[in-house]
This record gives C-alpha cells, structure tokens and sequence, in this order.
C-alpha cells in the first residue's frame, strides 16, 4: 500500500532548496531529476559517501548495494582539496549527481514499503492548494499545480527531504563532495555553491523503478556505471559487480553469493560465499589475507571458460558472431534469434546488445546455462582442492565467515593501502564499534589473531595462493575436461566417477548435462592431486625440491623461478604449469584406467606414450600425454630446465633431444 504522509515540522530535514525538474523519457525508463544548487556546507550536511550509511559496516550488504566504488582519499587530499585551497586561480565543479534513496534502519527499502515523515517546507503558505506534494519522505512545492509530472508546472519549486529517512548518496562525483567534506573539515567558513542533481525514482513522477527495493537499486547502478564509464575509468572490478548487461559480468557475479552472509552452506548452491572472495581490493592477488579467490581471478576463469571478451565493440559484429558460436558451444544454449538480431544490427550498422529487461531474456538465459553447465565443477575446483578446502575449514573453525570480519578486513585493507587518512579513521570507527558489542571472538584483536594463523597457512602453501597457480590450474582442467577421457565407473579415493557424456538423473538439458559430466572431471582432478600431494610433500610450496645429486625444483622451470627463487607470475609461466599439472591427472588416469599398466614401470609408459606419437592419434589418454610432452620439449619447462643447463656451444637439435628425455624425466617422477 502506498501511505502518502502529511508534512511534518518535526523531522530532522534539509533546508528548502530551490529547483529545476526535467526528466529522460527516450527510454522505457522514465528518470525524473531534480537540479539545485547548494552550499559547500548543505552538500557536505544533506549528502551522504556509501561508506557514510548507518551501519554499513554489519549489515549483510547485497553485492548489489556494494556499487559504489571506493574513495580514493590520496586523489581527494593531494589534488581536490589542494585545487579548491587555490587562491589565485579561479575554480569549478561539474554537478554532483545524487540518488535520493528510501531507507529505514539502515536498509534501503521502496518507496511504498513504509509510513514515511515528509518535512514541512520553510513557508508553506507561499504555495496554492495542492501544489505540496510528498513522495515518500521528500516534500516538493511547486509554483504551479500539475497532474502529469511531465507538465511544465512541474518544473519550478522547493525540494527537501527527512534526513533520516532518505539516503541521499552521490552516484557521480563522489570525490568532489569526499573534498568538499574534507575541506570543511579545515574551514569553518566557506563561500563556494556546487550544482547538484537530485535523481529520485518514485511512481508518482512517472518511475516505476521506485515500486521496489531492488529495481530502485537496479536503476541506481545502470545510471552509475553510464555516468562514471565516461569519465574516471571504472576498474574491471567495479564493472563486474555492477555491470547488469555483460554477460562475462553477470556469469563471474553467479558463481559468488549475493551478499555477504554467515557460513559457507552456499557452496551447496554451487556458489562461493562472498566472505571467502576479495570483492573490494581490485587487484588480482590473494597470496595474503583471508581469501581463496578474487573477483579478478574468477572474471578471468569465466572468460576462459566461455571465450568471450568482456570488452567486445558493440559493432565488431563480426567478432560478437564468433563469440556467440563458441558461447552457445560452451554452455549448451540456442541462441537462433539473438544471431538474427545480430545478422539485422550488421545489416544497419547499428550498435548490438544483449537483451536484459525480461525474466526470459538473452542474458537471464545466458547467465542460467553457464551456472548449470560450468559453475558446479569451477565451485568444486575452489572448494575443495586440499589448500583451498584446509583455508575454508580454517575461517569455519575461527568463525570468520561473517559479515562483519568482512567488513573489518575490507576496511583494513584499504587502510594499509592509504595511511595515514580518512581510510584509517573508517577502519577504527569499525573496531570501536565492534569492541562496543562485546561478542566473544569477534574483537579486532581476534580477528587480527586469527589472520595471523590464516598468513601461515597461506605461507606454509604459498604456490597454491599464487595467481599463476589458480590460473594454471584452471587451464589444465580445461584442457582435461576437454579431452574426454573419463570412460569408466569404478570409485577413485572413495568418489565414483561417470563415463564421459552420461548425464546425472534428470540433466534432461544440455546445460544440466555438461555440469554433470564437468564436475565429475573437476572431482577426478581434485583427488589426483590430493593423491600425489599426500606422497610428495610439501607438493604446495613453490620451492619444494626433491631427490639428490643434486636436489631438483619440483615447480622450477614452470611457476617457480630457479635463478630468482620467486615465484613467475607471467602468463607463460601458467601456461606451462598446467602441462604440468595436466601431466599428473592423465598419469593418475592411466593407474586407475587401464589395469595393465597400473603396476607397469615407466619404460613401459614411455613406450605406450612414444608409439601414440608414432600413430599420430588425435585422442586418447597416451596421445594426449604425447602431447604435453611436445609442449615441455618445445617450448615449456622442460626446454627451460634444457637450455639452463646446457652449454652455450649445444645445438638447437642437440636441445631439442635434451629437453625431450627432461621432459620424460619428469613424468617418470610423477609416475613414481
């Protein structure tokens, strides 16, 4: 029911300020706007930083109420405040834009979700009968009555609204008002105005956006990512948690919970819980802190998965045509009318999108396959492989997956990245206020506590949390799931695994039946490390070396560096850490798949491997060995660990030979 409440004199408001309304209706969505001008003083007093909303630190925020991006207080104090300081030069803002955003308790609510207290405007009298309308919690005066909000009697007046009940946060120029703040912080007395934009989405001026929370906030992020992607370039993770019409977006953000929740059920779901993701820091390392992963890191996996560009030209229609062919291959989807839309945006040179509005559009639909056909195996992956399963037991058993570690951790890392400043203040108000409620475990000395035991755990295990491992990883699943090779039913380390294109009891559609057949590959997988980790210890630490006369690197020539002692974090050094990888699945294939080879030696391996060469088989478990070990001679681990050794005088033939027997060398080891 839509309560429409009698102005108040009584509710803590803004000042009357003046506006002109305007409207874009081009559009099915109508967005009604409101431009003043204000004070540096009002601006700084009416308008609110995301980080400024009441309890934002231990409300479990949906990732959607997470859009706004980050404050960079270095930007703020060393170039916006220094410009506005300014003497001798003249200065000027752009508007800020503000979203005028229903709230209650400290959540963001519709319009029509709650008995509202519109403020009373400074002189009612000076407006005729029925030129004061409420809208929500927002009271306007117009200098002429209207029925339809597009009238031209509309658009003169006086807006103000109940400052406890509207959550009025800037969506564009979010920095400005951060300085603005920050220096009235400095100066009692300033005479400067800034021009601002009040966007507020209410179904009385003519938005349906505003019937709901979520479409409120749905139109709040699109007008969001438009407003900044011109400008200020909106980092590759903002885009993915914001951007609602890329399909890359949109898969990454379902393999993740919606919010930040307590505990890791969702992972029943098929879906990380968001405590267990950096969200926040947009960088792609996680080799510290409490993470498995990071938004980046999935956003890469994603577009390996499903080869699609996220950054494709909307006229590149030739491109997007061979993105979708490899998309709808990849996901088990039809997408029969959406290459005719294309074919027609091709033949009209116009601009191609993805449909988004309707609950059966192109990207609910895109988004729905990739979930059932990809998301079981990559979650599995994630999950479970032995450092990632002991970290997630690890925050389970120091009762960190909670919103509000979260939310203390986020703070402090962008404390460690922006200290002394703002940034520092933020994270100490959080540990105040955690110290105020006095749980048992969840002090900032807990938490710093238990970060330390996960730094360890991590450090013990370091190649594991490297970004060159992750992806590694993930390019060597891919490249097994590909392979086919799964034909058998018998249990390996107590799971039991399906032939290769069988699908689970009721995957009756493509999708559901690729998920099926990918998590039993992302299962084999797992237990085939875990198997080979459990004999070679410690198997996750990047300098582990093994034998005598001399010792050798186990990961050296591949992700670890043998003259720097550090990890490689280059894209080659993935690459050959996953034929790596790749090499002890298709061996721990060979010992539970063929019976005869089990307690063979590697001679006879080697042979089988060699005469697959000769054959010039294209599929098969000893083909595909084949050719990992092409790769390591080629050009991989094994023709580095060569060419390291040889003499400067070697042939490239002479190499070539060398580098072929390093690379059965080291199949031989794993074998063994």
């Amino acid at each position: 029911m839509n309560r429409i409440p009698a102005p108040s004199a009584t509710v803590n408001s803004t000042p009357d300020f003046d506006f002109i309304s305007g409207h874009y209706a081009e559009s099915k969505k109508r967005v009604t706007y409101f431009t003043t001008v204000m004070t540096f003083a009002e601006a700084a007093n009416s308008l609110r930083l995301v980080s400024e909303l009441p309890g934002s630190t231990s409300l479990d925020w949906a990732v959607e109420e997470l859009y706004q991006r980050e404050i960079d207080w270095r930007r703020v104090r060393r170039g916006i405040v220094p410009y506005l300081k300014q003497t001798d030069s003249p200065q000027f803002f752009n508007s800020i834009t503000v979203a005028l955003l229903p709230q209650s308790e400290g959540r963001l609510i519709a319009f029509n979700d709650h008995q509202w207290s519109a403020p009373t405007l400074t002189n009612p009298t000076q407006f005729s009968d029925g030129c004061i309308k409420t809208f929500g919690p927002i009271t306007c005066g117009y200098w002429g009555d209207w029925t339809d909000p597009s009238d031209i009697k509309a658009r003169l007046g006086k807006i103000k609204w109940n400052l406890d009940q509207i959550a009025a946060v800037a969506i564009d120029g979010q920095h400005r008002l951060a300085a603005i703040k920050e220096l009235l912080k400095q100066r009692r007395s300033l005479n400067s105005a800034v021009p601002v934009i009040l966007v507020v989405s209410h179904p009385l001026l003519g938005s349906d956006d505003g019937a709901s929370a979520a479409a409120s906030l749905l139109l709040t992020r699109r007008l969001f990512i438009d407003l900044n992607k011109h400008s200020v370039k909106v980092s590759r993770a903002r885009q993915i948690l914001l951007d609602d019409r890329n399909p890359v977006s949109l898969c990454t953000r379902s393999l993740v919970c919606d919010r930040l929740t307590t505990g890791d059920d969702s992972l029943n779901d098929c879906r990380i819980p968001l405590t267990l993701v950096d969200w926040h820091s947009e960088q792609a390392k996680f080799d510290t802190g409490p993470y498995l992963t990071t938004i980046l890191g999935l956003d890469w996996v994603v577009e390996q998965c499903i080869d699609v560009d996220p950054n494709l030209d909307p006229m590149a229609h030739d491109e997007i045509g061979d993105a979708l062919e490899g998309l709808c291959y990849s996901i088990g989807l039809e997408l029969d009318t959406t290459k005719e839309r294309l074919e027609q945006a091709k033949r009209s040179q116009a601009p191609f999108e993805f449909t988004s509005d309707e609950s059966d559009s192109e990207l609910n639909r895109i988004t729905e396959c990739f979930r059932a056909s990809w998301a079981p195996a990559i979650v599995y992956l994630l999950s479970n492989l032995e450092p990632y399963q002991g970290l997630r037991e690890l925050r389970r058993a120091k009762a960190t997956l909670q919103p509000d570690f979260s939310g203390w951790w986020a703070a402090k890392s962008r404390k460690d990245s922006d200290k002394p400043g703002a940034a520092g203040d933020a994270l100490l108000s959080i540990e105040d206020e955690l110290r105020q409620q006095g749980l048992k475990g969840r002090t900032p000395e807990d938490f710093k506590e238990s970060n330390t035991e996960f730094e360890n755990w991590k450090s013990d295990r370091d190649l594991a949390f490297a970004v060159t491992f992750q992806r590694a990883l993930f390019l060597a699943f891919l490249a097994f799931q590909r392979s086919r090779l799964i034909v058998r039913s018998q249990p390996v380390g107590g799971e039991v695994f399906t032939a290769a294109g069988s699908t689970e009891a009721g995957a009756t559609d493509p999708a559901s039946s690729l998920g099926s057949q990918r998590l039993d590959y992302a299962k084999f997988f797992v237990e085939a490390l875990k198997q080979i980790a459990a004999k070679m210890r410690p198997f996750y630490d990047s300098g582990y070396t093994f034998g005598s006369n001399p010792a050798r690197l186990f990961w050296g020539g591949s992700m670890y560096s043998e003259e720097s002692r550090t990890i490689d974090f280059t894209a080659a050094a993935a690459k050959r850490g996953s034929d790596l990888l790749l090499s002890i699945v298709l061996l721990s294939f060979v010992r539970h798949n063929d019976a005869e080879m089990n307690k063979a030696s590697f001679k006879k391996v080697r042979t089988a491997i060699e005469e697959a060469s000769g054959a010039g088989a294209a599929s098969g478990v000893y083909s595909k060995l084949c050719q990992v070990v092409n790769r390591m001679a080629k050009d991989g681990l094994a023709y580095r660990t060569a060419k390291t050794r040889a003499d400067p005088s070697t042939s490239e033939d002479e190499l070539e030979n060398t580098a072929r027997e390093e690379a059965f060398k080291w199949l031989e080891i794993i074998w063994r």
